[in-house]
């Protein structure tokens, strides 16, 4: 079997993420997930071209996405 290791430096980003998105999720209830996740991508201070680079999508799609006119589907959210 093939195991998966992450550098340091993405498990950091994915350990900020998770943070920054436990304390959106108590304060911002009612938020839909494209909203939620520009919230989470300007608190870290990351560009949408950097975020989308890194999900392996278009900037143009991750626009789509946090505006809400694209719902993501699950594998581009894992």
């Amino acid at each position: 079997p093939v195991i998966f290791k992450r550098k340091k430096s993405e498990k950091l980003l994915l350990d900020e993420v998770v943070k920054a998105g436990r304390l959106l999720q108590k304060s911002q209830r009612n938020l839909q997930i494209g909203q939620l996740i520009a919230l989470i991508r300007k608190q870290l201070n990351m560009s949408q071209h950097l975020l989308a680079s890194r999900a392996k999508v278009s900037q143009a799609m991750l626009s789509r996405i946090e505006s809400g006119s694209h719902n993501p589907t699950l594998a581009t959210l894992q």
